[in-house]
């Protein structure tokens, strides 16, 4: 009966010692080799970046079709392009196709690039809230808003997408105002900072516009404001508007405060 206990005993420790032995002895170069499955291939890449881009439809849509009316537009003749800008008379004579078709017109693509890099920030943001309805009435409302206020009360048309992104922003702004975009340079950046350094540009524009100043900030600005009441409306029980919309109000106030306090104002480098 010893000699067996002792057989047992011995075959026991070789066990544990094979054991011992698996976990410590260093992994064969194949294993390794396999571990690396799970790097994907440029294309696997490609499909993923393009599925990212897709996820906001709405987003995806309008900087496509914004995209394609450029494109489209180098091949039409002046004529044809004034045709489709708006401007007050036009909406005067009860003529909307112009107010429609300027949504989707840019005068060149430095000013497409900046709408739709902007669009595609902010875009994601209110359609990631709201979803692909609600973030197209919203867009469409601030565009009809920026030109009701620019072309009725200023006297003014213009083309671009811009009116109805300055909504975007603001919705952006609200819903979600310290979200980080790394868009510029991988910085790590609060959309609320981007959106009111974007906005205050407009408003400083104004009270202090430089010569050949073309931009249409009064649109930017009506739909902007025009979009942050209608949230501020509608958004009364929802408690992430309601503390999104305190965080940017008192932004502001700081930001004026700063503006008319301050004895070298810092957007004096920008606006004389």
């Amino acid at each position: 009966m010893a000699k067996k206990r002792d057989r047992e005993e011995k075959k026991h420790k070789k066990i544990k010692h094979s054991k011992h032995n698996t976990h410590t002895s260093p992994k064969p170069l194949y294993q390794g080799i396999e571990r690396g499955k799970h790097i994907q291939s440029e294309s696997q890449l490609l499909l993923n970046v393009i599925r990212w881009f897709l996820q906001a439809k709405g987003t995806s849509l309008i900087i496509l079709s914004i995209i394609t009316v450029y494109l489209i537009s180098l091949t039409w003749s002046p004529e044809v392009f004034q045709s489709l800008v708006f401007t007050r008379s036009k909406l005067l004579s009860l003529n909307f196709l112009p107010m429609i078709t300027s949504w989707f017109l840019h005068s060149n693509w430095v000013h497409l690039l900046g709408n739709v890099l902007f669009l595609f920030i902010f875009g994601r943001i209110v359609e990631r809230k709201f979803g692909l309805f609600r973030f197209l009435l919203i867009y469409f409302s601030a565009a009809i808003t920026s030109d009701i206020i620019a072309g009725l009360i200023f006297g003014q048309g213009g083309i671009g997408a811009s009116g109805a992104i300055a909504g975007i922003v603001a919705g952006a702004m609200i819903i979600n105002p310290f979200y980080l975009t790394y868009f510029f340079f991988g910085i790590p950046i609060p959309v609320m900072f981007v959106g009111w350094f974007t906005i205050s540009s407009d408003i400083f524009g104004l009270i202090n516009p430089l010569p050949g100043d073309s931009v249409g900030h009064i649109a930017h600005l009506g739909g902007f404001f025009g979009i942050t009441l209608i949230l501020y409306l509608v958004g009364k029980k929802d408690l992430a508007i309601q503390r999104g919309f305190v965080v940017n109000l008192i932004t502001s106030i700081v930001i004026l405060l700063l503006y008319f306090l301050l004895p070298v104002s810092p957007f004096a480098s920008l606006y004389g």
